[in-house]
């Protein structure tokens, strides 16, 4: 068993009860977890941890390691047994149905994957979601974007796309260009994809010095209004929910632009635009044989 906590470590604890009768977490078996992350994942001191903990049923334990700042990219999840004796980090109850519970998982997940405060092209009502996590000073993030450009879009009413921001911390105007786009997009939804249309078009001579500038030089008309998009970009609202989407990419094991979601499935992405439209089409055929399995489901249950 594990019995001291590493220098440099900063700890959260945050336990609820779930059941009564259980013991709670002791700060002996948090530190056993932390040092354990450490030897096991290669940690050195200069990785700050924060952990936090929640009591599940039965008296298991879910305890989470974080790195701080969030850009050191490190998340890990245990679940420490009721005796306090053993932690693993996948921990599996077989008193379950293992397919309908990755079936549950998975659509919760495709669910999170596309919060209402996320850009939409494309049909909204469509049966195929694509996620992307993206980074517009990166080169391949670019290439994405042109394949799932707006005339696809357009043309292809199956799916949608929905844009996460994911700014690699290594690409200097990343950050701030998300920032800036989630400010044209306080305005209106469309001027959104403006910027993401003209960053990646343009990402060879945008620079974190003329950002605003080039981006203001976008937007020709009086719905626009520059002062409002000034003021947003200059008290940094618009950094909650930037910090909202990494934060949810971090957590989900995102470590790459770009991140690809097929509804809410992870893809592959070397893509061209007949792998894209072969892959969404076979999520439309999944899609539509579920809906026919629950109506059938639905149908059986009414009789």
């Amino acid at each position: 068993m594990i019995r001291t906590m590493c220098v440099g470590v900063a700890a959260i604890w945050s336990v609820h009860a779930a059941t009564s009768g259980c013991p709670d977490l002791s700060s002996e078996t948090r530190d056993q977890v932390l040092r354990l992350a450490r030897f096991q994942y290669k940690l050195s001191d200069a990785v700050r941890l924060t952990v936090e903990s929640e009591a599940l049923p039965d008296c298991f334990y879910q305890v989470r390691l974080r790195s701080t700042p969030p850009g050191e990219g490190f998340i890990k999840v245990f679940t420490i047994t009721p005796d306090h004796m053993f932690a693993v980090s996948d921990a599996v109850d077989l008193r379950k149905d293992p397919a309908e519970e990755a079936r549950k998982k998975n659509k919760a997940f495709a669910f999170k994957l596309s919060p209402p405060t996320a850009p939409v092209r494309g049909n909204k009502d469509a049966p195929v979601s694509i996620v992307i996590f993206s980074d517009f000073q990166c080169p391949f993030c670019r290439q994405a974007a042109n394949i799932l450009n707006a005339q696809w879009a357009a043309e292809n009413g199956e799916a949608r796309l929905v844009f996460r921001h994911f700014p690699l911390p290594m690409h200097g105007w990343a950050r701030p260009a998300s920032e800036a786009s989630v400010c044209a997009a306080q305005q209106k939804g469309e001027f959104f994809w403006t910027v993401h249309d003209f960053l990646f078009e343009h990402q060879a001579q945008v620079s974190r010095s003329n950002l605003i500038e080039e981006i203001e030089n976008q937007f020709h008309t009086p719905e626009f209004d520059q002062s409002a998009f000034r003021q947003c970009v200059e008290s940094g609202v618009a950094k909650k929910l930037v910090q909202e989407d990494i934060d949810f990419g971090l957590d989900n094991k995102i470590d790459a632009t770009p991140t690809v979601f097929i509804n809410g499935v992870k893809v592959n992405w070397a893509a061209n635009p007949d792998q894209v439209r072969s892959l969404v089409r076979q999520a439309a055929k999944t899609a539509a044989a579920d809906a026919l399995k629950s109506t059938a489901l639905v149908g059986t249950s009414a009789q």
